[in-house]
This record gives structure tokens, C-alpha cells and sequence, in this order.
């Protein structure tokens, strides 16, 4: 696997999650340890509209199944004005009740007018990155 090739602290990978159920068992036994998902929508519609093709349960499957090979799940979420940040809470409650780590990135003056603020929820301790 990965960590008998390449002596790293950690093996990650970014993935829009499709596919991911498929392979969390082969990621996992080839050294993947994090797994970084885009997930910007709980909606179907809206997930669609994003993605261009998405398809949300297919997602969500993959997440779990990574989930039960171990893998740690990080979700990372970019809220838009007027499109998704009325969901911010629930997404924030469907990954906090799983303990993963979330992630929100705006790039609008959503909040209190600055350009960029990044969120990050670890265990239910929310703590500002950036903004």
C-alpha cells in the first residue's frame, strides 16, 4: 500500500464522493487514512444544480462506507449567497451528530461583510480559520 512506498505521516485524498463507496475497502487497505469530501448541498435539486450531474445519495452512501473502513471523513462546504446558506444548519447537524470535521468556505460578504471566512467544526467546537 501507500505507506510502505512512501513514508508519510498521513495519506488523504479529495473526492467528490461518487464512487467512493466502491472503492472505501481498496482505500483504505492501500493506506488512505482522511478522505476530504465537496459536499455543498443536502438537497437534491440543489446538489444537482451544483454538481451539473450529481447525484446526492450516492454521496452520502460513499460517505458512510468510507466511514466503516475507518477512514476519517472530512466534508468541505462552499455556502453561496442565495443558493445553499440556508442550509448551513443542516448540514452542520447531520455531520455533527456523525463527529466529522466540517469546513465552510464563503466567497461572498456573507458574514459581517468580510471576503472570505472559513469555519471549522471539530467535535462540536466551532472555531474561526480565517475571517
Amino acid at each position: 500500500g501507500l505507506g510502505d512506498v512512501y513514508k508519510r505521516q498521513e495519506h488523504t485524498l479529495t473526492t467528490n464522493g461518487t464512487n467512493l463507496s466502491r472503492y472505501a475497502s481498496i482505500l483504505k487497505k492501500n493506506g488512505v487514512e482522511r478522505i476530504n469530501v465537496s459536499l455543498d448541498s443536502l438537497n437534491t435539486e440543489s446538489f444537482k444544480k451544483i454538481t451539473k450531474w450529481g447525484d446526492l445519495s450516492k454521496v452520502l452512501n460513499g460517505i458512510e462506507a468510507a466511514k466503516k473502513e475507518g477512514i476519517k471523513i472530512k466534508i468541505n462546504t462552499v455556502l453561496t449567497q442565495n443558493f445553499n446558506d440556508k442550509e448551513i444548519f443542516d448540514i452542520l447537524k447531520k455531520q455533527l451528530n456523525k463527529d466529522r470535521i466540517v469546513i465552510f468556505a464563503t466567497h461572498n460578504r456573507f458574514f459581517a461583510n468580510k471576503s472570505d471566512c472559513l469555519l471549522e467544526i471539530v467535535n462540536g467546537n466551532i472555531k474561526t480559520i480565517n475571517g
